[in-house]
């Protein structure tokens, strides 16, 4: 039905985005055991945007340490 190549950039597309996302879930989890950062805050990037904002000291420390580490 489709053209060959399709298929072709099909499958690539999606073996890339099959190899990719467990590569970037662990190096986020080694990221978040090197800088002792709570896990879901390295996975959800939860401490992103609020710190600087709120004035939260503790979050505001989490983001630099995952910065340096990342």
């Amino acid at each position: 039905m489709f053209p060959q190549y399709l298929e072709y950039i099909g499958f690539f597309i999606a073996a890339t985005v099959i190899i990719w996302i467990p590569i970037v879930i662990l190096l986020k989890l080694w990221a978040a055991h090197k800088s002792s950062i709570p896990l879901w805050t390295v996975l959800t990037c939860d401490s992103y945007w609020g710190p600087a904002e709120s004035g939260n000291r503790e979050a505001s420390r989490a983001h630099e340490r995952a910065h340096r580490v990342l």
